[in-house]
């Protein structure tokens, strides 16, 4: 066997793809959540901004691995909830309609 043949690998398929930007109106930013598996049973999870990325691995071959994931992923979903939470109790009611996320207030008639 040739030492090509040696060093070449596998080459695993991805079975899910999903990217989406997080600011997808913003010019200047190219943050990013980027969310894989692959036929070789290797789950990523990769969030980025501009300057740094977070990834998150799990073997998605075994029930522990599988359950490790789902574990990871619930616990993501409720620390971003209460970040969430917090940057929107911290807001202004203009920066909150200008983000979409309420109705414009209705002027007090005199």
């Amino acid at each position: 066997m040739t030492m090509a043949k040696k060093n070449k690998k596998h080459k695993s398929h991805v079975t899910y793809n999903q990217k989406s930007f997080l600011a997808p109106n913003s010019i200047l930013s190219m943050a990013a959540i980027h969310a894989k598996i692959k036929d070789d049973g290797t789950a990523i999870l990769r969030i980025s901004d501009c300057n740094n990325s977070v990834r998150i691995w799990n073997d998605f071959n075994t029930r522990e691995g599988k359950i490790e994931m789902v574990e990871k992923l619930d616990m993501l979903v409720e620390q971003i909830n209460y970040f969430r939470a917090e940057v929107l109790s911290r807001c202004t009611e203009e920066v909150l309609f200008l983000a979409g996320r309420q109705q414009p207030a209705l002027e007090k008639a005199n």
